[in-house]
């Protein structure tokens, strides 16, 4: 399969249509990440591509209002580092 989702996804079945693909931004969804995404908890952060290729690091849960994964980058602080006396240090 290539996504975590209900097994009575059948419309005939009750037609659950929520959907985690194991390929989600780049990201191989493991089926401990997805479980935790269907009880409403965020992972990561974790490693995402984007459409441009660019890689960059979030949060992903899931919105079950759009039956999709959504991304957090909040969390991530961006850091410039300077050099002081010839040593790097992290400005926050």
């Amino acid at each position: 399969a290539k996504a975590y989702g209900c097994e009575n996804w059948r419309d005939i079945d009750g037609g659950c249509k929520i959907t985690i693909w194991k390929n989600t931004w780049g990201h191989d969804v493991t089926a401990d990440e997805a479980t935790a995404m269907f009880q409403g908890e965020e992972i990561g952060p974790v490693e995402i591509t984007l459409k441009s290729g660019m890689k960059k690091r979030a949060k992903m849960k899931y919105d079950a209002s759009i039956n999709k994964c959504v991304l957090d980058f909040a969390h991530i602080r961006s850091k410039i580092f300077v050099h002081i006396n010839n040593k790097i240090k992290p400005c926050l």
